[in-house]
């Protein structure tokens, strides 16, 4: 990608990387880099891997580009949470952070002393996306702030430092698109700054991550030609609380059928007659719901989970599907990165609208899941 605005070099998705970035990478990326770099990762920690990788890039940048140019798709997306904002437009969005922030904030990284960084993010760099794998006009902010403080024990008491930590948000400016990749208290502020770019302040609001897929995973899970492997939810019948005789009758019901299934001779059973007295008893103050519904209200929570095939085709879930809440769920699909067909899980969480890549996932898997939500 040509990484020029109005003659001047601009930030290469690399460039945007800190030490805080570097360190939190997985193992097998800084093994790789320390590959590149002529020296032996063996018997080296993840730490000091680190450390020798930053005091190569540090002040070379076309070194941190040769270096980081293969990962450049892994930099920002190992085990992040993404959400995501709506507004009806950003246009111009880029210009007023320059125009605002100095052209550093384009062509380099603006240092911020860390005794300015506070619960607050603080832009320090920005980078355009390429094309070919984000999209049209799609642009990467990178934010520092203050998450807590460190406590080192020493003889006097604990040593107080601020944890300092980075943000990736990616912009989609002429479709008013935010996908911030944090869940922290800190970045539900992100959205209130970039507004403050605008004279008007536009509202953005966040958006509900299954809207487009009838509020279930298992939508969203086709959507993504994938697997659901765990689904969670609540009773959608709000019913009285049962009694003793009540509670008695669901359980004969039970026995009943569990007796019917282990007997191979069980026409001497009368169901009808179990039934029908347990309807009586069931529905003499309430009015008459499906007997799975009636089951499931007595329970908080139900979780269906499984290891082989995805859910959609159990026929325990397609009989309490329709009973529950749906609040989210686990999710496997397949992207092709790198010319390999590669599996990714995330998690699903409807009521904080976020979605979490629990490994070491890549920008084209995150562009997927981005694109089946929007």
């Amino acid at each position: 990608m040509d990484n020029t605005v109005v003659g001047i070099s601009t930030n290469s998705i690399a460039d945007t990387l800190t030490f805080y970035d570097l360190q939190r990478l997985p193992k097998n990326i800084l093994t790789d880099v320390m590959e590149q770099m002529g020296e032996d990762p063996k018997q080296v920690s993840k730490q000091v891997m680190a450390e020798m990788i930053w005091a190569e890039i540090k002040t070379n940048r076309s070194m941190r580009n040769e270096l980081l140019e293969p990962h450049e798709l892994n930099l920002f997306t190992n085990k992040v949470t993404t959400s995501y904002y709506k507004t009806a437009s950003l246009k111009d969005l880029k210009e007023k952070i320059i125009a605002k922030e100095g052209t550093e904030v384009i062509t380099n990284q603006i240092e911020i002393d860390d005794e300015s960084i506070n619960s607050i993010p603080k832009i320090f760099s920005i980078c355009d996306c390429p094309e070919q794998i984000f999209g049209k006009n799609k642009f990467m902010l990178r934010f520092l702030y203050q998450n807590g403080f460190y406590y080192i024990p020493t003889p006097e008491g604990n040593n107080q430092i601020k944890k300092i930590q980075t943000i990736t948000a990616l912009v989609d400016e002429e479709n008013g698109i935010i996908e911030i990749r944090s869940n922290t208290t800190a970045s539900k502020k992100i959205p209130t700054i970039l507004a403050n770019y605008f004279e008007d302040r536009p509202q953005i609001d966040k958006l509900n991550i299954l809207f487009k897929h009838n509020e279930t995973t298992e939508n969203l899970a086709r959507a993504l030609q994938g697997k659901l492997l765990e689904s969670s939810g609540e009773p959608t019948l709000p019913l009285e609380d049962l009694n003793d005789n009540q509670v008695q009758e669901i359980q004969n019901i039970l026995d009943v059928i569990d007796i019917g299934l282990s007997q191979k001779n069980s026409e001497a059973i009368d169901y009808s007659s179990v039934i029908d007295s347990a309807s009586e008893v069931i529905f003499e103050e309430q009015s008459p719901v499906p007997f799975l519904a009636l089951i499931l209200a007595g329970l908080d929570k139900v979780s269906l989970k499984t290891f082989v095939e995805s859910l959609v085709t159990s026929p325990l879930y397609k009989s309490l599907a329709p009973y529950l809440t749906n609040h989210g769920g686990y999710i496997s699909f397949s992207v092709t990165f790198k010319s390999l067909l590669d599996e990714h899980t995330i998690q699903v969480a409807k009521q904080s609208n976020t979605i979490y890549f629990p490994g070491n996932s890549n920008e084209v898997a995150i562009k997927k899941v981005r694109d089946a939500i929007l």
